[in-house]
């Protein structure tokens, strides 16, 4: 077992990043940037389409009801990696 102290890893490794903000990640990561591509192909095509107001608010209501639900997904998934982290972290401590 390393002697290391975790904290110390962890600052060195936030230290040692170019960019710590969202903004950032999400300009250099390829996979946001390819399914931010194909948001705006489709965006595109939707607002070519000759929709009444009815059917726009239809899809528009149907397209927020998806992202909430990816929200919603999304910060469950969040929270479970936190907790995850912690109690690896209380673990290697514990050792």
């Amino acid at each position: 077992m390393l002697n290391t102290d975790f904290g110390e890893l962890l600052y060195t490794h936030l230290e040692e990043r170019s960019f710590n903000n969202v903004f950032d990640h999400l300009c250099t990561d390829k996979n946001y940037q390819k399914a931010l591509s194909i948001e705006h192909q489709f965006l595109d095509q939707y607002n070519a389409l000759d929709l009444t107001i009815e059917q726009r608010a239809v899809i528009d209501e149907w397209v927020s009801s998806i992202q909430a639900t990816n929200a919603a997904y999304s910060m469950v998934v969040f929270r479970l990696g936190m907790q995850n982290s912690f109690l690896l972290m209380k673990e290697l401590i514990g050792l």
